[in-house]
């Protein structure tokens, strides 16, 4: 194996363990040390691929964008004429944080540490939870369009007040019952005129 390919094998790996610990712990949880020790290799190992810990935060963060990039233009892809499919699909990403081993919602875990995060870690979580809530908003504008969703006022509003209930019913569910997020998306639907 080449040194690029080597290094590049480093960078993912340090990457999914940051990733790992960002979601348990939160940002202020966890420092180089341990991600050295899970992956057997020297703290002066992750500075040469992250020289700042802002720098790994700010990967992880462009990693998590560009999956929900690449899961939103397969979701419109496949289902542009079903809103009701897309916004399942957006339920489905607050879905996968549930009952993960104590692997939460990296939006979650970034906002909870939000003024511990330096400035630039704390614009790319805006530029995240953005895109998330720009998606919803896409979707829900669409529905109502198409007259297959019902609401009132305008669609960033309606996709604000849904993504609070459903990050705010992932936490619930995760520390009481996981009824409560099935409850609340099955709830947001039928305020939206659509039978869960």
């Amino acid at each position: 194996m080449g040194l690029a390919a080597e290094n590049k094998d480093t960078k993912t790996r340090i990457l999914d363990e940051a990733e790992a610990l960002l979601q348990e712990h939160g940002f202020s949880g966890f420092s180089y040390a341990h991600i050295a020790e899970k992956l057997g290799m020297k703290n002066a190992a992750v500075h040469y691929h992250f020289p700042a810990k802002a720098d790994l935060g700010l990967a992880v963060i462009a990693r998590f964008r560009e999956r929900f990039q690449g899961y939103s233009e397969h979701l419109l892809g496949k289902y542009s004429d079903d809103p009701v499919r897309l916004l399942d699909g957006y339920i489905a990403v607050a879905r996968s944080f549930l009952d993960k081993s104590q692997l939460g919602c990296p939006v979650a875990a970034l906002e909870a540490d939000f003024s511990a995060l330096p400035a630039a870690m704390r614009e790319e979580t805006l530029r995240l939870s953005a895109q998330l809530r720009g998606y919803l908003t896409g979707v829900l504008r669409a529905g109502r369009e198409r007259g297959v969703f019902r609401f009132d006022g305008p669609a960033e509003e309606k996709a604000l007040m849904m993504a609070a209930a459903l990050h705010g019913a992932m936490l619930m569910a995760n520390a009481e019952d996981q009824q409560i997020f099935f409850t609340t998306a099955k709830q947001i639907k039928r305020d939206l005129g659509v039978a869960a």
